[in-house]
């Protein structure tokens, strides 16, 4: 796997609201340094179209759905999931500005994943 490299752009004073790039084998990897472990993995040009998308705030969702597993104590702690033509869009309820898109393909290997860590841990 390549190494890990920080956003420019991440803020926080302690390094902890960083987020890492790694690219490897044609995949890019993406995680948050504060949960190294929960990694998504996207394509360059999936990720290359996010990032034009955001810059130009293209990324259009008509219904979102929050997350039956979300806690949602206070209203904004939820996970929320909308379709966007070919790509399945994800934000956080308290930052619905900040949206990663991905293929519904790498969702579901992601969800997967987390699953299987999951089922390895209990």
């Amino acid at each position: 796997m390549g190494s890990w490299q920080r956003s420019s752009y991440s803020g926080g004073m302690d390094n902890q609201e960083c987020v890492e790039v790694s690219r490897n084998d044609g995949v890019i990897r993406l995680r948050e340094s504060d949960e190294p472990g929960v990694v998504i993995r996207t394509t360059p040009s999936n990720l290359a179209a996010l990032i034009r998308a955001v810059k130009v705030k293209e990324v259009q969702v008509s219904a979102w759905q929050k997350s039956t597993y979300s806690a949602d104590t206070a209203g904004n702690e939820c996970v929320e999931v909308g379709a966007t033509g070919d790509a399945v869009a994800i934000r956080e309820s308290d930052e619905p500005g900040v949206v990663l898109t991905t293929t519904p393909g790498s969702l579901r290997a992601l969800i997967r994943s987390l699953k299987a860590r999951g089922a390895a841990a209990g």
